[in-house]
């Protein structure tokens, strides 16, 4: 009978999460209100900038001209700035999408078993502060980090590998 629940249940989460997919997915990656708004901020400040250009031109003092210069960098900041959400807003549907799509991708701890080539024998076990680098690499790494797994490794400590200029790699921490 606990099999049957556990069973109704994980149907029902899949059910649930193929429906959110989907609903995820048909969703537009930017709506029609936003391009429209994106697109009156570029046409804003590309007319403030091509204002300014046309009055600075007019000008004879460079102090008059430069007032004119501020305008049109006002006019460049409206324009960046309304491409630069653009492209955030696209950036978050899209992760948004990921997420739903392949879950929480978890960060590498170090936990993860070593490789076939790099376990120890049967009843041995590397002591404690271990880790490997190879000819060429810049950071050592803890012997199953997926960035020195299949790779020739030489296994050394902390301290020697940080002596030979090696710093610690970013994704195992070790």
């Amino acid at each position: 009978m606990a099999t049957h629940v556990v069973a109704q249940t994980g149907a029902r989460s899949a059910r649930s999460r193929a429906a959110r997919v989907t609903a995820t997915t048909k969703d537009p990656l930017w709506s029609p209100r936003h391009l429209a708004v994106v697109v009156a901020l570029n046409a804003l400040g590309g007319v403030v900038i091509g204002f300014s250009w046309y009055q600075g031109s007019g000008e004879a003092h460079t102090g008059d001209m430069l007032d004119w210069l501020n305008v049109g960098i006002a006019g460049l900041i409206v324009l960046g700035a309304a491409n630069a959400l653009h492209v955030l807003r696209g950036r978050r549907t899209v992760a948004a999408v990921r997420v739903d799509l392949l879950g929480q991708v978890p960060r590498f701890t170090g936990t993860r078993p070593l490789a076939p080539e790099l376990r120890p024998e049967e009843g041995v076990s590397l002591p404690v502060g271990v880790v490997v680098a190879a000819e060429g690499m810049s950071h050592y790494h803890l012997p199953g980090c997926p960035l020195a797994v299949g790779k020739p490794t030489v296994r050394g400590s902390q301290g020697e590998f940080a002596q030979a200029d090696l710093t610690a790699c970013e994704v195992c921490e070790p």
